[in-house]
């Protein structure tokens, strides 16, 4: 019997793809590589940012330290723009319905915190 559907945030709830990309691409433009291409930045998956950079950086034999990818990573956190974020509406009313058949819903991620918190509002 099932009693509780959780639902995962990114790619669910919402669909962020475009603005990650895009502070992606800023933050490693401030740190002089303009090459991000979406090829480039879908190869890897959805792992996070400091994953993708490390992965981005073997692939192109870049060298690139952990402070860098740290610093990118971060920067490229600060830089996302939450107004591209695209919330799923269609799900409100499968929500609702789970909710009358007396399912608890609950939300799951893997994001950062600060992130989780900002789109969960």
């Amino acid at each position: 019997m099932i009693r509780c559907v959780l639902f995962d945030v990114d790619g669910v709830l919402i669909e962020s793809d475009v603005a990650h990309f895009q502070s992606m691409d800023h933050a490693l433009r401030e740190h002089g590589f303009t090459g991000l291409t979406d090829d480039l930045y879908n190869r890897f998956g959805t792992i996070s940012s400091r994953n993708k950079l490390k992965a981005i950086s073997r692939h192109l034999d870049l060298d690139w330290t952990d402070d860098v990818i740290s610093s990118i990573a971060l920067r490229k956190f600060e830089l996302l723009d939450y107004d591209m974020i695209n919330f799923n509406t269609h799900l409100e009313s499968i929500v609702d319905d789970l909710r009358k058949q007396k399912l608890s819903v609950g939300v799951v991620t893997n994001a950062r915190y600060e992130f989780a918190e900002a789109v969960c509002k």
